[in-house]
């Protein structure tokens, strides 16, 4: 392709970026990045430059953020291999409670005996974890009949700086994204509480096979993370407070995540993928991470719509020289 700007017309309702914006933390502009190092245990040149080292993860990864006005001074460091600006990740779920037979083995029922099983299944023992963006943490969905929460861990990361909260109080944390419930959806959908609605009236139940609504485990331990636009990076870091939280207390954990993009490869060599290798797999039996295929599902990724494209030659003296910014899919 040439250089310069291309423009490509826009053939579909997409979201407006695909890559994280800087932000503003103590007076500092920074922006969220995968850097890809020789040495992952050897921080100190970057972080002599202002970059805030966040997870280490294998093959030399770590989630980092990088100040913009040194952004080029970090990619020149000997010891950088690779810096990728965060994507961000779309919301996507279709799912719904009605369209399985949870119900029969919630309450047990004469179908799930005759399928062989031995008692009824909430996800009691089990750490249900979901990431997502816009998440109402004092939901009634997460609390019990007594209502206490079910949050175990909450994580936020509201586009300013990110928070772990080692207990939900009625009142904290609320939400990392007041202008979404994308999470919320996902996360009751998961492993909502089950209710009986009656007029204005909602409580919490145990009884699941006369509730009015119920997500498929609602007998989980839940830890809830709220990553606002979806950012990669934070994304990653959630992966991992999560696994340390569920090894820590010695619980299998199943960790839902209803968002997806079409940019990127699909080998198997991306840096996200390089994060859910290090946890998930036939090494780590009690670990199981599900990703919903959704609304992109069956549409190639040639053709998604515009966007532009800006090009340029890379070289060591100017080594980010050949970027993408687009409002929309190349």
């Amino acid at each position: 392709m040439s250089g310069g700007i291309r423009h490509i017309p826009k053939t579909r309702n997409l979201p407006t970026r695909l890559f994280a914006e800087p932000d503003t933390i103590d007076g500092k502009v920074y922006i969220s990045c995968f850097v890809r190092l020789e040495n992952s245990e050897d921080t100190r040149e970057v972080e002599d430059l202002g970059v805030i080292v966040q997870c280490k993860f294998m093959n030399g990864l770590v989630t980092a953020l990088i100040p913009v006005e040194r952004i080029n001074e970090v990619a020149k460091v000997a010891n950088v291999r690779r810096i990728n600006v965060s994507p961000l990740m779309k919301p996507l779920t279709d799912a719904a409670r009605q369209d399985t037979h949870v119900d029969d083995l919630l309450a047990f029922s004469d179908d799930a005996r005759k399928e062989g099983l031995s008692k009824g299944y909430d996800g009691s023992g089990v750490l249900l974890a979901v990431i997502d963006d816009g998440i109402d943490f004092q939901h009634i969905a997460f609390k019990d009949k007594d209502g206490n929460s079910r949050i175990k861990r909450a994580y936020v990361y509201n586009g300013y700086r990110e928070k772990e909260y080692e207990t939900v109080t009625s009142s904290s944390p609320t939400t990392d994204d007041s202008d979404s419930d994308q999470g919320t959806h996902t996360c009751t959908t998961a492993g909502g509480s089950s209710v009986i609605i009656n007029g204005s009236s909602v409580t919490v139940t145990d009884d699941h096979a006369h509730s009015t609504y119920g997500g498929m485990a609602p007998g989980t331990d839940l830890y809830l993370a709220g990553v606002k636009d979806l950012e990669t990076t934070y994304l990653s870091n959630a992966m991992d407070k999560i696994i340390s939280y569920a090894d820590a207390h010695n619980m299998p954990v199943v960790v839902s995540n209803s968002w997806g993009s079409s940019i990127g490869s699909r080998d198997g060599t991306g840096e996200f993928t390089d994060v859910t290798s290090k946890y998930f797999g036939s090494s780590h039996p009690n670990h199981v991470c599900l990703f919903a295929s959704s609304n992109d599902g069956g549409r190639p990724k040639d053709g998604e719509g515009g966007g532009y494209c800006l090009t340029g030659t890379a070289s060591k003296n100017n080594p980010l020289a050949s970027i993408l910014r687009s409002d929309y899919y190349v």
